[in-house]
């Protein structure tokens, strides 16, 4: 993928043309690219990179080019679109839930092949990742292609039991 300015031939009926730098740039980095994967140039890197976590894929020699390129790899969703869900532009990585994200996965695709709702409580003490784990799921959930509904609620936990009120003589 390649982000550039190309010249689009408007009006034409059954047939469209694109040309410019990046349309052949694109066919040098696709070339580039093992089958199944995608690579990225500098610009598309630098613009996508509040949204999408990037690898190093090193630099490629592109047709076209005087000097090698420098190529990133799309490794995973980090946030919704514009990083709107990035607390201060860095992310720790999560550690400790993968058994629990994957179970969340699994459900979620499950529910949506077999088209039956279904209900994830993720229950636990202050501290332990149920917002993360959430977060996590959000950031996969806006990754995937196609429309898909769901829904994120809260609620406080209910209150631990009452201690007896003592009772007046003749009540």
């Amino acid at each position: 993928m390649v982000t550039g300015e190309v010249a689009v031939t408007l009006g034409a009926v059954n047939e469209g043309m694109v040309a410019g730098d990046a349309v052949n740039t694109a066919a040098r980095v696709q070339s580039a690219a093992e089958p199944g994967s995608v690579l990225v140039d500098e610009a598309t890197h630098r613009l996508a990179g509040s949204a999408i976590g990037f690898a190093d894929a090193g630099e490629h020699r592109l047709k076209g080019k005087a000097e090698p390129q420098p190529l990133w790899r799309p490794t995973r969703v980090l946030s919704a679109v514009g990083g709107a869900q990035r607390v201060d532009g860095l992310e720790a990585p999560l550690t400790g839930r993968d058994a629990e994200l994957r179970t969340i996965r699994e459900l979620f695709h499950a529910a949506a092949d077999r088209r039956v709702p279904r209900l994830v409580l993720v229950s636990g003490p202050a501290g332990v990742g149920k917002s993360r784990l959430g977060w996590e799921f959000e950031k996969y959930a806006d990754g995937l292609a196609g429309s898909m509904w769901w829904h994120r609620g809260r609620c406080l936990s209910p209150p631990g039991p009452r201690p007896a009120r003592p009772r007046r003589p003749g009540r």
